[in-house]
């Protein structure tokens, strides 16, 4: 282009001099206006980036703040829920070892009361009659302070230990009901040597059974007791 300014300068004199100027000027002209808006539009776009960055590390920073804030009081809550459990579990542990304790004492003494009074011979101290009455009675108050004790609080104990009591439970009323009953019959039938050995055969069983069966149950009894305690099995 400047070879063809320069050919139009020799043929058309000082005006072509002139308009080549201008162009040159006016050219510089656009150029430099052209790149300071672009420089500014690169600062205005770096600023705004700034700011945006800013904005971003404020809101974020705000966020962060907040989210502690919300784990520190939901972490709170969980401590003060876990304190209040815990508080509840010991108080209730507390209460199943006072359960277990005199269900235990009760449990003792109606196997005590039962051996007592399925025992096929005894040694009479005064009159007979009058010690094998205590014996019954004996029985009668231990079985039943056993299941009055007992039924209410079957929710403390886990199923499998409540079945357990359940079980010796109804032995110990069928087996003291049957011995009773093979005793009155023996009463009634010491005419016949037949039915007094019948009868005899019926107490002998049923005291072994107690002597030797119900501690078996007992032991497991007291094993799961240990557990529930913590104490060593």
């Amino acid at each position: 282009m400047e070879a063809t300014l320069i050919q139009l300068a020799i043929t058309n004199g000082p005006y072509v001099i002139i308009l080549g100027i201008i162009f040159f000027w006016s050219k510089s002209l656009i150029q430099f206006t052209f790149s300071r808006d672009i420089e500014e539009k690169k600062s205005e776009l770096s600023k705004k980036e700034e700011d945006y960055k800013a904005t971003l590390a404020r809101e974020n920073q705000n966020f962060t703040h907040q989210l502690n804030q919300n784990l520190e009081a939901h972490k709170n809550k969980l401590d003060l829920m876990k304190q209040e459990s815990q508080i509840q579990f010991s108080h209730l542990h507390l209460e199943r070892a006072g359960v277990i304790r005199d269900l235990y004492a009760h449990l003792v003494e109606l196997h005590g009361a039962m051996v007592d009074f399925t025992r096929t011979m005894h040694w009479v101290k005064e009159d007979v009659d009058k010690e094998e009455s205590a014996r019954v009675d004996r029985f009668n108050q231990a079985f039943s302070t056993f299941k009055n004790f007992y039924l209410p609080k079957k929710l403390y104990l886990d199923k499998g230990i409540a079945a357990q009591l359940d079980e010796i439970l109804e032995k110990y009323w069928s087996e003291a009901y049957d011995f009773d009953l093979a005793k009155r019959m023996l009463k009634m039938g010491r005419d016949t040597k037949e039915s007094y050995t019948i009868q005899m055969d019926k107490l002998n069983a049923i005291s072994e059974r107690v002597v030797k069966d119900f501690p078996l149950i007992i032991s497991q009894i007291e094993d799961e007791f240990r557990k529930i305690l913590g104490a060593k099995v």
